[in-house]
């Protein structure tokens, strides 16, 4: 996944499309600039609250104390850690003492704090909806390579017949219809319920001059609810080229 993302800027796109994805899904009025650096802030705050440790032992403070100080500069560190500045101020100079595992607790609680970071955003970042979402968002961009690389990583995770559709679209967008073939056929296989479907495969298939092949999936396709219930264009032009296939049968 790291490395699609090192790609991302390797899509056959104008530098202003670039621009463009940056300035929507990384912009002051979006949630992805609060995401881009969340995990930034976490991760000052758990060095923060390692430091705060580290300090609240040396002046030789309670347990329950120093537990306290700890974790309120972990969670919410703009309020504590500024009343722990406060209280280490009251309190005069620390006493001269060197408490034993000084230096060890507060490395081993700052290495556990930042793995635990790492695992969290790790597992986040290759969840299934994860995985969707960046794949429909690098599709609103035009950049197929990426919504591709997206969406096989999600199909590995957990075989699904609209991903699959999804996948066969973007391929059949990006004009790989021999690809897209075998996703759209894999997803009917698996009773895909998107009325669709049957026209994309015929499509992709027509593309591709297999006409023999063709020309059931139009028929199935003007057969479906999606054509029964409401006149579309869509279904028109499927009457059309069906009609046109037949004739050349």
């Amino acid at each position: 996944m790291l490395l699609a993302n090192v790609n991302l800027f390797f899509e056959p796109q104008t530098d202003w499309a670039r621009l463009l994805f940056l300035a929507e899904n990384f912009g002051l009025r979006s949630g992805g600039s609060f995401e881009l650096i969340r995990p930034f802030f976490l991760f000052v705050a758990v060095l923060l609250s390692a430091l705060v440790l580290a300090s609240a032992r040396k002046r030789d403070l309670p347990w329950p104390t120093i537990i306290l100080w700890t974790t309120g500069v972990l969670f919410v560190p703009q309020v504590f850690l500024p009343l722990y500045c406060a209280f280490l101020f009251w309190r005069g100079p620390r006493p001269k003492i060197k408490p034993p595992y000084r230096f060890a607790l507060p490395w081993l609680f700052l290495l556990l704090g930042w793995g635990g970071l790492g695992w969290s955003f790790y597992r986040a970042y290759h969840t299934l909806d994860a995985q969707l979402a960046r794949a429909n968002q690098f599709r609103t961009f035009n950049w197929p390579n990426q919504s591709i690389y997206e969406l096989r990583a999600a199909l590995l995770r957990e075989e699904n017949p609209h991903t699959r559709n999804l996948l066969g679209q973007v391929l059949a967008d990006a004009g790989r219809h021999e690809e897209a073939v075998k996703e759209f056929r894999a997803a009917a296989q698996n009773s895909e319920p998107d009325d669709l479907l049957p026209l994309r495969l015929a499509h992709s298939l027509d593309v591709e001059n297999h006409t023999a092949e063709a020309a059931p999936e139009y028929r199935r396709f003007l057969q479906t609810a999606y054509c029964a219930t409401a006149t579309s264009d869509k279904c028109e032009a499927a009457a059309l080229r069906l009609k046109a296939l037949e004739n050349s049968l």
